[in-house]
């Protein structure tokens, strides 16, 4: 929240605002290209950190966007303007969700299916048609420790 306020005095200051979208767009493209480096048993510190710098540059686009459109657009059409953005975004995330949904679900089933030791009823848990609703019943199965630590790296 107060990057999305120090975004918008910047912009109310400078009058500028193409400095904070490129910013904010640097910030959110290493964000993610930092989460590469997560793995099994990667440090609370190291995710908090590396969820925090994209939260800084989407945060900040979340509302230096909007603010461009409306300096851009007459006042009659400013809510027309930002609606249709908003409508661009919500698909956007729709469209993101489905696919990164499918990969993961495909990269997760491939990477299970190499898991040899795994008793036949975890296997099939573990498909891909129930990869992400299997997460968290992965507690109450009373898998052994090696078993978690070994579908933890196949995830």
């Amino acid at each position: 929240m107060a990057c999305t306020g120090i975004a918008t005095v910047g912009i109310e200051w400078t009058r500028r605002y193409v400095w904070e979208v490129r910013l904010s767009w640097l910030l959110l493209s290493l964000g993610l290209g930092l989460f590469i480096l997560w793995r099994a048993h990667t440090s609370l510190t190291q995710t908090v950190g590396f969820e925090a710098i994209v939260a800084i540059g989407l945060g900040s686009l979340f509302t230096v966007l909007p603010i461009i459109i409306q300096a851009s657009t007459k006042a009659d059409s400013n809510g027309q303007a930002v609606g249709i953005l908003v409508s661009f975004w919500l698909f956007g995330a729709a469209v993101g969700l489905a696919v990164s949904t499918a990969a993961f679900g495909n990269q997760f089933s491939s990477s299970v299916a190499a898991l040899s030791d795994l008793p036949p009823a975890l296997c099939q848990l573990l498909r891909e048609s129930h990869a992400l609703g299997s997460i968290p019943r992965l507690k109450g199965l009373g898998v052994s420790a090696a078993e978690l630590v070994s579908i933890q790296t196949a995830h």
